[in-house]
């Protein structure tokens, strides 16, 4: 019994150097290494949560900033389309009357006409179109299709078998009829006035938008892209044509 006794407190004292090592090393990595590194990563943490924090104030305010671009840029957009619609209407109006001042019995297609805007940029002068020269063979008969005696309106447009009347606003591919909403069938209106004639996307905006600059939008592609659904997909021969870097194209030749 006494032996193992002291066995064991000769054990103990032999293991008094080991946990004194152990424990001088602990304290060593803790004041050396484990502090030092929790104090550094701490710090950077802050740091990348303060730029974080940073960043999205700068975003924020980036946002807010663009928001209240856009909103001014819509409303400058706003006021130069009614601007323009009301000088549109004004000069319209002034036409109209001008018309009925000196040629009371000007037809009404006429005046209508006025209204649409079809006649194109080179167009002649009133008293040329009202004044003796609405019969078969003038540019009035051609362009409406009416005799200087008012007979009967031949308003139908064709392209092959595509058919546009543009007074009940009608619209017929052989014996399909189609149905367009107004600024798509403004758009085929023009393209038919205009057949086998490049189209431009400045022509296009100017007269089916009545706008006079480039909005930087794809809403021309996109009602093409829709009209050409409506009257190309069925059919075997297309008759609206992409012409590349020029414009659009209705026609029905080979």
């Amino acid at each position: 019994m006494d032996q193992t006794l002291r066995q064991l407190g000769e054990l103990l004292l032999g293991a008094v150097p080991t946990v004194l090592l152990l424990a001088t090393l602990y304290i060593l990595y803790t004041f050396l290494v484990h502090r030092p590194l929790t104090a550094v990563l701490a710090e950077r943490r802050a740091r990348t949560q303060g730029a974080m924090e940073k960043a999205r104030a700068d975003i924020a305010a980036v946002e807010a900033r663009t928001a209240d671009y856009e909103q001014r840029l819509r409303e400058a957009r706003q006021k130069l389309f009614k601007s323009q619609e009301a000088r549109r209407q004004q000069a319209n109006q002034s036409r109209s009357q001008a018309v009925l001042g000196q040629f009371p019995g000007a037809p009404v297609a006429l005046l209508a006409s006025m209204e649409a805007d079809v006649y194109p940029r080179n167009k002649p002068d009133l008293a040329d179109l009202v004044d003796g020269s609405i019969g078969e063979g003038s540019f009035f008969h051609e362009r409406f299709g009416y005799y200087a005696q008012g007979v009967g309106p031949q308003t139908e447009l064709v392209a092959g078998d595509l058919h546009v009347d543009p007074l009940t606003r009608r619209v017929r591919r052989g014996a399909r009829h189609i149905t367009l909403a107004p600024r798509e069938f403004k758009l085929l209106e023009y393209l038919m006035r205009h057949a086998d004639q490049v189209v431009t996307r400045t022509m296009l905006l100017e007269n089916v938008w009545d706008i006079h600059f480039d909005p930087q939008t794809n809403v021309i592609d996109v009602h093409i892209s829709k009209l050409r659904q409506k009257i190309d997909a069925d059919f075997e021969r297309p008759l609206l044509r992409t012409v590349r870097n020029a414009g659009y194209m209705l026609t029905a030749a080979d």
